[in-house]
C-alpha cells in the first residue's frame, strides 16, 4: 500500500492496478463501526478489505460475496447517511480512478505466484500494516486543519496542558505528555482514573485539558471535563465517536477513525494506531512552532 498525495489512497491488487479510493465513505464506516449490529459490521469489515469489490459487484453479488442479505448492506449504508446501495457506490466511484504500476513497484509484485504461496503469517502481515495505513491516512482527512491549529494554539497559550488517557488510550496521553515536556511545554499525564478528577479539581481558565479515548465512553474522563468546564478550562477531546459522552463534554473534538475492524474484531475501539499519529502531529507541530521562534504565552 502507498500513500499518494494528501486525498487518496492507492492499494496495489493481483491485477496490477492501483486504485486510488477516496477515503471518505471507508471513514464514515470506520466511524460508525461501534454503533453497527453485527450483520452490518460483516458489511463494514468486507467492504473496508475490499472496497474495489463495491465498484465491480451488484448489491445482490455483493452480498452473496459477504453471506448477508441485502437488507443488511441497505442498512449499513443508510446508517452512515446514505440513501441506498446505488447512492453509497456512486460516491465511492466519484472519487476513485485506475492506473497502471509504475515499474518501481513490478519488481515487488511481479509474481501472482509469489503472492499466492505466500504464509498465511504474512498475509495477515501485510493486511494489518495496509489496514494501519488506511486508518491514518483516514484520520488525516477527518481532522479539520482549523481545528489542529486551534489546539496547537491553546498549548502555546496554556499555564498548564493536562493530558487523560485509560487503558490503551493511556499510551498515547504519556506519549504525547513526554514530547511536550521536551520541548519545554508544562504537560501532565494522568492515566489512572481515580486521579483524573482530582487533577481536574486544580485546573483554571489559563490551563487546557486534553483527552484521548477511542469509544469516548470513559467515565471518568467524561467527569473530568464536565468539571474542568465548570472551573473555565478548555478542553479537546481525541476520540473515535463524535456522538460519545466524551465529545458532546468537549469544547473541541479531534476525530480520529478506529483501527479495530477487521484485524482487530475483538477490540473495536481501538484507536492506539491513530492517536500516536495525533500525538506525533501535535508535538511535531509545536516543535516547529518552537523553531520559528515562537514563545509560550505563559
Amino acid at each position: 500500500m502507498h500513500i499518494i498525495g494528501y486525498k487518496f489512497c492507492a492499494i496495489y491488487t493481483k491485477e496490477r492496478i492501483a486504485v486510488i479510493i477516496s477515503p471518505k465513505c471507508i471513514s464514515e464506516l470506520r466511524i460508525n463501526y461501534s454503533h453497527f449490529s453485527p450483520k452490518e459490521r460483516m458489511v463494514a469489515d468486507y467492504i473496508i478489505s475490499h472496497p474495489e469489490d463495491v465498484l465491480t459487484c451488484s448489491i445482490q453479488q455483493l452480498a452473496k460475496k459477504i453471506g448477508v442479505s441485502q437488507y443488511s448492506i441497505l442498512n449499513c449504508v443508510r446508517e452512515i447517511g446514505y440513501h441506498g446501495y446505488s447512492d453509497f457506490r456512486m460516491t465511492l466511484a466519484v472519487g476513485t480512478q485506475q492506473m497502471p504500476f509504475s515499474g518501481e513497484n513490478e519488481k515487488e509484485d511481479a509474481s501472482e505466484d509469489a503472492l499466492d504461496d505466500e504464509t498465511e503469517n504474512r498475509r495477515l502481515f501485510r493486511q494489518v500494516f495496509e489496514q494501519n495505513a488506511r486508518c491514518i491516512f483516514d484520520t488525516s482527512y477527518l481532522i479539520k486543519p482549523e481545528d489542529f491549529n486551534e489546539v496547537i494554539d491553546r498549548i502555546f497559550l496554556a499555564k498548564r496542558t493536562s493530558i487523560y488517557g485509560v487503558g490503551t488510550s493511556g499510551y498515547a496521553a504519556n506519549y504525547l505528555c513526554i514530547q511536550l515536556i521536551r520541548l519545554g511545554m508544562h504537560a501532565v499525564s494522568v492515566t489512572e482514573a481515580e486521579y483524573q478528577l482530582l487533577d481536574a479539581a486544580t485546573l483554571i481558565n489559563a490551563d487546557l485539558l486534553l483527552g484521548f479515548s477511542s469509544s469516548g465512553n470513559a467515565q471518568t474522563i467524561v467527569e473530568a471535563f464536565k468539571f474542568a468546564k465548570q472551573r473555565g478550562c478548555y478542553t479537546v477531546a481525541i476520540t473515535a465517536s463524535a456522538s460519545s459522552p466524551l465529545s458532546q463534554a468537549a469544547d473541541l473534538t479531534l476525530l480520529t477513525t478506529c483501527s479495530g475492524p477487521p484485524n482487530h474484531a475483538r477490540d473495536t475501539n481501538n484507536s492506539i494506531i491513530e492517536q500516536i499519529s495525533v500525538a506525533t502531529a501535535i508535538s511535531t507541530a509545536v516543535c516547529d512552532e518552537l523553531e520559528r521562534g515562537r514563545k509560550r504565552t505563559v
